[in-house]
């Protein structure tokens, strides 16, 4: 019996693997894209859960990606991060800032590029965070770079919010 189910199992599994593919081609050729997200969707769901990845990925990106919720879209961009692709990571990254603005979400993507020494792309995200907290760390890494750059405009606010910062901590 356990044969049997397993073999069942695998045979459903496939089934479903084929219809949702069927139901790809078929609405890849007409205008209707909704029905096609809808289903290329599906597919990526059921690449996740064979543990297909990559293959789950590129399904999302032929699809409406912001209907994914914010743990897919990090996961996928941490994913996309671990294996160097910092470039994909980044586009992952975006959408699930444009979903949750969380300062510990942006300050955390901040932090990974810089460690990795992605400096430009780690100040966005630095930048990015401090529109919500300021704290002295990334005030003085901001303007740490903005001094090396010759951003003088930019160092002098931050000189300011930093001595502010030191003068409420001091209270």
């Amino acid at each position: 019996a356990d044969l049997f189910e397993k073999n069942f199992d695998l045979v459903a599994k496939e089934a479903q693997n084929d219809a949702v593919s069927f139901m790809v081609s078929y609405y890849k050729g007409t205008d209707n894209r909704d029905k096609f997200r809808k289903w290329v969707a599906k597919r990526g769901e059921l690449l996740l859960e064979a543990g297909e990845i990559d293959a789950a990925i590129e399904c999302y990106e032929e699809c409406d990606i912001f209907s994914l919720d914010l743990n897919k879209l990090v996961f996928f961009a941490d994913t996309r991060f671990e294996k160097g692709n910092i470039e994909n990571s980044l586009k992952w990254y975006d959408h699930a800032y444009e979903i949750s603005k969380d300062p510990s979400f942006i300050k955390g993507v901040a932090d990974k590029f810089f460690g990795i020494g992605q400096t430009e792309v780690a100040i966005t995200w630095y930048e990015r965070y401090i529109t919500f907290e300021q704290t002295e760390e990334v005030v003085a890494i901001l303007r740490d770079h903005y001094i090396r750059n010759k951003l003088d405009d930019k160092a002098a606010e931050l000189f300011d919010e930093y001595f502010d910062l030191i003068e409420e901590g001091a209270k």
